[in-house]
């Protein structure tokens, strides 16, 4: 990690990347998908026009909601499931954008 951050600092894509090991591709995509399906993907986000911007809090957060340990294993099939829901609706609705 490059430097510690507040929790209620707002930090770029490329911020989070060198601090939290995720990767810019995933955090665009993770915003086109909660654009075009109107369910949020990846961490919580704020935009201000043109730019996104991501609260350490949430990231954190994220980034803890997403452990797969001995306690949440079990839950590791229905999350993947919701995920496949997403992609569908997703891609469905990518492939509308094409024609």
């Amino acid at each position: 990690m490059d430097k510690k951050f507040p929790k209620n600092k707002l930090i770029s894509r490329q911020q989070v990347e060198r601090n939290y090991d995720l990767p810019v591709r995933f955090l665009e995509e993770c915003a086109r998908k909660t654009k075009l399906t109107g369910e949020i993907t990846g961490p919580v986000f704020y935009h201000f026009e043109n730019t996104i911007r991501y609260k350490v809090q949430h990231i954190e957060e994220y980034i803890e909601k997403n452990k797969i340990d001995n306690s949440t294993a079990q839950n590791f099939e229905k999350k993947c499931e919701k995920n496949k829901e997403i992609c569908k609706k997703y891609n469905f609705v990518k492939k509308r954008e094409w024609y």
